[in-house]
This record gives C-alpha cells, sequence and structure tokens, in this order.
C-alpha cells in the first residue's frame, strides 16, 4: 500500500541536520511547521492550527539541503508520510515523519535573501539611482547611459 501524499508551503524550525550512514550516504533531518493562515470574518489575517513534522532527506537532495536552507526559509515541499514508531521506557510511542521527495525555497524567501546578500551572502548595497535617469531638464535622456 503505498503512503500517503503531501504537498505544501512550510517554514524550516531549525537549520538542516546532515549526518552520513555507515554506507556512506547522506542524510538530512528538516523540521517543518505548516501553517493554516486564513483571514477572518474582518478581513484581517489570522493563524490557524501548525502542524510540525520532522522530514527526511536522502542523498544528493540531503546534501543541497544542508547546504541551502536554514532556520526560517521557507520551502515548497513534497513528500510521503509515514508513521514511526519506537519503544521508550516500556511505552510504545509513534510520530508522523514525511520522507520528502522535493524541497525548495520559495519565491518570496529567495527573493528576499536575494535583496539582502546579492547571492553570494555580503551584504550589496542598492543603487543610488537609476542609470537611465540621467540629463534633459526632466532627468531624462534619450541617450542610452553607456
Amino acid at each position: 500500500m503505498p503512503l500517503p501524499t503531501m504537498t505544501g508551503t512550510a517554514r524550516l524550525t531549525h537549520d538542516p541536520e546532515l549526518r552520513f550512514g555507515q554506507s556512506g550516504v547522506a542524510v538530512a533531518k528538516v523540521s517543518l511547521a505548516f501553517n493554516s493562515r486564513r483571514k477572518n470574518q474582518a478581513g484581517e489575517w489570522e493563524d490557524g492550527d501548525t502542524f510540525f513534522v520532522t522530514g527526511t532527506l536522502f542523498g544528493d537532495r540531503a546534501e543541497a539541503a544542508a547546504e541551502h536552507l536554514a532556520k526560517g526559509t521557507e520551502v515548497e515541499v513534497r513528500g510521503r508520510l509515514k508513521t514511526r514508531t519506537w519503544e521508550q521506557d516500556g511505552v510504545k510511542r509513534s510520530a508522523a515523519e514525511l520522507l520528502i521527495d522535493a524541497i525548495a525555497p520559495t519565491l518570496r524567501s529567495a527573493a528576499k535573501k536575494a535583496a539582502r546578500t546579492g547571492g553570494n551572502g555580503q551584504r550589496t548595497p542598492q543603487p543610488a539611482a537609476d542609470p537611465w535617469a540621467t540629463g534633459g531638464p526632466s532627468g531624462f535622456s534619450d541617450e542610452p547611459p553607456f
């Protein structure tokens, strides 16, 4: 019987944890929070219930997630839900786990990061003025700035 699939937008609540199994395969754990925001009758946004789940990635995806994702990043996620069971102090326990097939930062998240850092980790100064807006009495010219 196939596992139920889940697709949605979530936020990482911790940095990804990367480890390597005995066979050398990379395994990354990510803690995800899925939040159901909606507008109330007054038209204001309010937070609904939050679903927390641990996601697991393997191989190249695990290494890429550890390198490119961080706590607070909003991501699009697709995976298969699985119930993990174990025994602790003689008591049977269980928890939902998401076997992640695909994960990527949302464009909203990526655009904010690019604006802050220029993609290299260093803050990028914002341009002082539009290079096309030079010359002429109104500040504009028909000549290109190059």
